[in-house]
């Protein structure tokens, strides 16, 4: 078993990316392609808080319906507070600008930037200063070769795009919560998507998604299954929150200063 990962400055973010693709080079896997592989990054507050998205937390498991209320509301009280909402029929552009409002959705929100996933880790505001925090790594291409092979044959770490075909149950549960019965194939999936960037927020966040069926086990629960590994997390210790939280600013500073001295690579 590998020994865990602790973070607690900038800089062991970047050696514990080099270590972890070196792994993967000792793997069998080609230097060359190692190098252009996709990372996403996610921050927890709490070290143990589950990869469970918001949809799919109390109080709407088993609440029928309570949900799609909710979304329904919002969707006719948009007109109000955004000055230019998506088409009433364009789901996945509804979905993705319900989470810019931190709606309840089944998606996760991602981000290609280790910097903006370890400010959420260490952020103050969710009242978990004195608990360990987490910073996820995910392989999204892998992920969704793991999880829907039928889907992703004949391509190499295949995202999704928004309006892929394969989604239309995912996103349409949303808003109707028989489109997606709890037997289906779909109903346990869960896949990495590129957005629909609707928002400045999302664009400066470098927002990427996973978005999950009703019937989703936690993504850590589901990686145990898996035989390639593809998501990784690492901890941050309470001590080092106060020294973190202004770490993404000066890692900023420090590279344009000295740009050779940290790998951007890696990220």
């Amino acid at each position: 078993m590998a020994a865990e990962v602790t973070i607690a400055s900038c800089k062991d973010i970047l050696g514990a990316m080099r270590q972890l693709k070196e792994r993967l080079v000792r793997a069998g896997k080609p230097r060359a392609e190692v190098s252009q592989m996709r990372f996403w990054y996610r921050g927890h507050g709490c070290y143990d808080w589950a990869l469970t998205p918001s949809g799919l937390r109390e109080p709407f498991p088993g609440t029928s319906g309570l949900l799609q209320t909710m979304l329904h509301e919002f969707r006719a009280e948009a007109t109000i507070i955004h000055r230019t909402p998506p088409p009433h029929s364009d789901t996945r552009q509804w979905v993705f600008l319900m989470r810019h409002y931190e709606m309840p959705t089944f998606l996760i929100d991602w981000t290609r930037s280790p910097l903006a996933a370890l400010f959420f880790a260490v952020e103050s505001s969710h009242g978990t200063d004195d608990q360990d925090a987490a910073l996820w790594v995910l392989r999204p291409g892998v992920w969704n070769k793991r999880m829907m092979p039928e889907s992703v044959q004949g391509g190499r770490d295949r995202l999704y795009e928004a309006y892929s075909k394969e989604l239309d149950d995912l996103f349409g549960v949303h808003f109707e919560m028989g489109c997606l019965r709890p037997s289906s194939g779909m109903a346990g999936q869960i896949a990495a998507i590129e957005p629909i960037y609707n928002s400045s927020r999302m664009i400066a966040q470098q927002s990427v998604f996973t978005i999950h069926g009703l019937a989703s086990d936690p993504m850590e629960k589901r990686h145990e299954q898996f035989e390639e590994a593809c998501l990784w997390k690492w901890r941050i210790h309470a001590k080092s929150k106060p020294d973190l939280s202004t770490a993404p600013q000066k890692l900023g500073a420090e590279l344009l200063v000295k740009p050779a001295a940290y790998d951007r690579a890696c990220w």
